[in-house]
């Protein structure tokens, strides 16, 4: 029997870093590869199991509520079990979730153990961010975060071509089975690699549980996420959202209280007192609602107005999986050389001026005018999701390290949770609004539209078409014309919008800056962060 005690890698190893980093990149990589190829299955669950949209939704809304509560109770958890034990925990339960998720029956069975794996993987993620991030020395976190963002980035952009194979050569129920080997090497290679004495360092076990914090928590980030999700479809003045928007209120309101007063609290709402934290934590959130729900309208408009085929689309991943890895870890090790919000500043503001230029994409633009700016602009995003990673955890002392990482994931999640459905409303209104001032137009200029109409009837005419049928359709066809180009140009103006709320991240980033770097001495920075050997990080 293989023991792994004396197979583990030695903290004091010179090569435990680089150990520790793919292995945890590994670890993390397989959670948002795993997520985003159950995207790829969900119209064939839908047709097996004989469920509409607005069911078939809890398959990403429930594991996103459990995603969500989780990521702020890391830390908690932590002084409960331990960071090795909790880790590990996290890949078990991964694995005997994706297969009954993959063996189940029913939507509810489905959704019930996708719900329970993601309490794995909504764990795992700001674990790994934290340890890998104190497994490398100070000097070299930016890369940390670099190696953790890339493999972060680059999962979830392959995962639609791999999911897609396997949907369409096995089935729906292997995008759940595939998690099972891939999960266990990695478990294998962390069992080797995480050193077990992090099980020994000095935390803190609270005495008793927090219930009042952890009932508060979850009743108000799981109703706040539920309100967002369904803003668009209920009207985001409806009564049920805006009452759903009321509880999440007044429960966070408790939940500060409640855990102002608690020794442990599980929402530890103190790390907030620091202000360049707060910043970075809003910074965070922001660009992550801003940015990445370009993500869900970009593949729509690529495939619906610009006539590209899903497998053109898909196309464009590749290069955009390549230049996420080399922009996370070109703008890590930069991050390393210089004050890192200066760094964040300038990916941001890279990323603005990119997404900028998506607005000039229409009917006619080439599919490799398309990979080249979707390659750039994923090259600074990710350049500026590593380094915001960075310049969160560096404002922290290091027994927070693991606080802050969860902290880090709360604000990733709440930005995806919010991003989609309110650039989808924004796009809605925006094409009511084009199709609006588009009829407006031709109601005043009747010369060319009349033109334009009697041409298309006298070619149907010609085809053999009764007057009243030629009438018809060529009235549909200038009708679908106005349709469709006010829909274009309401994409565009999404992504102007996009574009113009990256640079007021900006001024953000830089007063971050001023507050945490008054005097640019980043040799201080290094000293504050530099991790005592002996001393536990939980």
């Amino acid at each position: 029997m293989i023991s792994f005690k004396h197979l583990a890698v030695s903290r004091e190893s010179a090569s435990y870093k680089w150990w520790m980093g793919i292995a945890l990149a590994i670890g993390s990589s397989t959670v948002s590869f795993a997520e985003r190829m159950i995207e790829i299955a969900i119209p064939q669950i839908m047709l097996a199991m004989g469920v509409s949209l607005d069911k078939v939704q809890w398959v990403r809304t429930g594991p996103a509520i459990v995603r969500t509560i989780l990521g702020p109770m890391v830390g908690w958890l932590v002084g409960i079990f331990g960071t090795r034990r909790l880790y590990l925990a996290t890949f078990v339960l991964y694995i005997i979730c994706s297969g009954f998720a993959g063996s189940s029956w029913s939507l509810g069975v489905l959704i019930f153990f996708l719900t329970l794996k993601n309490a794995g993987g909504g764990l795992r993620q700001p674990l790994s961010m934290s340890l890998m991030y104190r497994a490398f020395p100070p000097q070299q976190r930016g890369l940390a975060m670099g190696l953790y963002q890339s493999s972060n980035m680059v999962g979830p952009l392959i995962a639609p071509l791999v999911g897609g194979w396997l949907v369409e050569t096995f089935g729906w129920r292997w995008v759940f089975y595939v998690n099972i080997p891939i999960n266990l090497v990695a478990l294998l290679l962390i069992m080797l690699v995480m050193p077990r004495e992090l099980d020994d360092e000095k935390r803190e076990r609270p005495a008793s549980v927090d219930f009042i914090g952890l009932g508060a928590m979850s009743l108000g980030l799981s109703t706040l996420v539920w309100a967002v999700n369904n803003g668009t479809e209920w009207g985001w003045s409806s009564p049920y959202i805006l009452n759903l928007f009321g509880i999440a209120a007044v429960s966070l309101v408790v939940l500060i209280f409640a855990e102002l007063k608690t020794k442990h609290p599980v929402f530890e709402i103190r790390v907030f007192q620091n202000m360049s934290f707060t910043l970075s934590f809003l910074a965070r959130l922001l660009n992550t609602a801003i940015f990445q729900s370009t993500n869900f309208i970009f593949g729509i408009f690529l495939q619906r107005e610009l006539r590209f085929s899903p497998l053109q689309a898909g196309q464009r991943l590749v290069p955009m999986a390549v230049t996420s890895g080399m922009g996370a870890l070109s703008f890590g090790m930069l991050a390393d050389k210089m004050h890192i919000p200066g760094v964040v500043a300038f990916s941001v503001l890279a990323s603005s001026i990119t997404m900028y230029f998506y607005s000039g994409l229409d009917v006619g633009s080439t599919l490799i005018h398309i990979v080249m700016l979707t390659a750039l602009q994923s090259f600074f995003r990710s350049g500026t999701q590593a380094t915001m990673t960075t310049m969160a955890l560096d404002t922290l002392p290091p027994e927070q390290t693991t606080l802050g990482a969860g902290m880090d994931t709360l604000a990733r999640n709440l930005g995806n949770t919010a991003g989609v459905p309110l650039i989808s409303t924004y796009v809605t209104q925006r094409e009511l609004s084009h199709l609006t001032k588009l009829m407006r137009m031709q109601t005043l200029e009747r010369e060319a539209p009349t033109a334009a109409l009697e041409t298309l009837q006298t070619a149907f005419a010609q085809a053999g078409r009764p007057l009243d049928e030629a009438r018809a359709r060529s009235q549909g066809i200038l009708r679908n014309q106005l349709i469709e180009r006010a829909t274009i140009e309401a994409y565009h103006d999404s992504f102007r919008l996009v574009s113009l709320a990256g640079l007021l991240l900006v001024p953000m980033v830089l007063l971050i800056r001023s507050i945490y770097y008054p005097k640019g001495n980043r040799e201080n920075l290094a000293v504050r962060t530099a991790r005592k050997p002996t001393e536990g990080d939980d």
